[in-house]
């Protein structure tokens, strides 16, 4: 039945990012997630795939290349299978089986946190939107520019900082179910107090990976 099914999973890494999209009988991992202290490649993310029954990777998308987001990227790459590493915007859009990703970050801003890839995955019946470590900036284009976009899923940008989730971007975008991937008890705070106040109020399911651990979300079309 694997071959009907689309998923979602946010993969706790500890502090950073990492996502993996099934998409039929094809794997995108987007971003790795990266520790100091911690062999994310071959602590976390090898023995996750292999436990899925997951030996290899169509692409691996790295959406800033920061630490928390392409620090086991190494690893992976020289001990599984990884066909394609994408990091530049030319790649997109980018059609696997019948879903499309597309970079929706049309600016180059001189900081890699608002010139992350911001993702957007048209799963059948759940629409996606990962936000990287977009801040508030990229939030108002998105709205400028894509304002009909349909959000069911919001991977919440910057592990819950609030230098993003703006009210306006909640507000405008209404997502049902927001993501927060985060260190537990992580030294930045994150995720803030006045982001969750925003997602409480306009009434948004909030699942956090520090407290949760890794989060599936699924999509059948049989």
């Amino acid at each position: 039945n694997h071959y009907f099914e689309y998923a979602i999973s946010f993969i706790n890494v500890g502090q950073g990012d990492s996502t993996l999209l099934r998409i039929k009988n094809k794997y995108v991992l987007v971003d790795t997630g990266g520790l100091t202290y911690k062999d994310v490649g071959h602590d976390i993310l090898i023995p996750y795939l292999k436990r899925n029954k997951i030996f290899s990777l169509d692409y691996l998308i790295i959406t800033p290349d920061d630490f928390d987001h392409s620090g086991a990227q190494e690893v992976l790459v020289n001990n599984f299978n990884v066909k394609n590493v994408i990091t530049e915007r030319d790649y997109f859009p980018l059609t696997i089986n019948d879903v499309t990703i597309r970079n929706l970050n049309n600016k180059y801003y001189d900081d890699a946190n608002l010139d992350s890839l911001i993702l957007y995955v048209a799963f059948p019946k759940m629409n996606v939107l990962l936000m990287a470590d977009a801040g508030t900036i990229n939030e108002t284009e998105l709205i400028t520019n894509y304002p009909s976009l349909k959000v069911d899923v919001l991977k919440v940008g910057h592990h819950g900082s609030n230098t993003s989730t703006s009210e306006a971007f909640i507000r405008h975008y209404r997502p049902e179910v927001a993501i927060i991937s985060c260190g537990y008890a992580n030294k930045y705070g994150h995720p803030h107090q006045s982001v969750l106040d925003t997602l409480y109020k306009y009434e948004v399911k909030v699942k956090r990976t520090d407290t949760l651990g890794t989060i599936t979300l699924k999509t059948c079309i049989i």
